[in-house]
């Protein structure tokens, strides 16, 4: 089973913090600023004031762990290989699947530039920054 984990962008520190718990009934997070346990805890605070980035479940070519808005250097996947060029985008939640709906109808799961997080990562991908910290990577 995949493990359910948060980081967050918190807008008033413009940092990353790893988010340890979260309440949806106050619309609250608890979260250390930093990118891992042990760092700076700010303690509880609106869920307005950060951006909550969901873990993917997979990890880059050097076991870093693949959040939402990370930014990956990758080859693109195409026609059951890897292209050899390598390309530059963001992981997000947005629909996929192949365009004729032959192998699989169109669906939703993590992308990196329209193609399926799943087909991208490991020994070919490798975080390099995120959309909140390096937005100039993104074209």
């Amino acid at each position: 089973m995949r493990e359910i984990k948060f980081r967050c962008w918190s807008k008033e520190r413009k940092g990353i913090g790893i988010v340890t718990k979260i309440c949806f009934l106050t619309n609250e997070c608890d979260y250390a600023l930093g990118k891992k346990k042990g760092d700076t805890d700010f303690g509880w605070t609106s869920l307005d004031n950060v951006i909550l980035m969901q873990y993917t479940g997979l990890k880059d070519k050097n076991g870093n762990e693949i959040y939402e808005g990370d930014i990956l250097k990758y080859r693109e996947y195409d026609n059951l290989s890897h292209k050899q060029d390598f390309s530059i985008d963001k992981v997000e939640w947005g629909e996929t699947g192949d365009s004729d709906g032959w192998a699989h109808e169109r669906h939703f799961e993590y992308i990196v530039g329209g193609d399926s997080l799943a087909d991208v990562y490991g020994k070919y991908c490798e975080i390099i920054g995120n959309i909140y910290e390096n937005p100039e990577m993104i074209k």
